[in-house]
């Protein structure tokens, strides 16, 4: 049976809506990163701020990944969306070795460079998914 209106259940339409925020939002979140990352570079601030960010970041690919999957999107969105997740599995670890190996932290910043095409190629992806509808 269709999910109806009145349905818990969402509809694909509904699921590719969340798919849209979550890819546009982990964009966003990267470039705020990046801003933060010159910042903390100049002036040592934000540096916490820009883990918990970092982290949330994380969240919201996974979540990426999820609904890639549950919305049955092209198989280069679900991948594009899974090498998202392991880049930023990466990233976390750079993040948090950087303090201790300055190798670590020189590999973070073209690692979130690399972060943010995929995502904006994500985006991408999501938005002709959205328009074929």
């Amino acid at each position: 049976m269709p999910p109806t209106s009145t349905s818990p259940i969402p509809t694909k339409t509904n699921l590719v809506v969340a798919y849209k925020v979550a890819t546009h939002l982990l964009l966003l979140l990267i470039l705020v990163q990046a801003v933060m990352a010159g910042q903390i570079v100049y002036e040592n601030e934000l540096e916490t701020a820009h883990g918990i960010l970092g982290n949330f970041s994380f969240l919201l690919g996974v979540a990426s990944l999820v609904l890639a999957i549950v919305c049955r999107a092209p198989k280069t969105a679900i991948g594009v969306a899974g090498v998202v997740v392991l880049l930023l599995v990466v990233q976390i670890a750079l993040g948090y070795s950087a303090e201790d190996s300055a190798s670590a932290g020189a590999w973070h910043i073209p690692n979130g460079v690399l972060l943010f095409g995929l995502s904006l190629w994500q985006v991408t992806l999501v938005r002709r998914m959205a328009t074929s509808e």
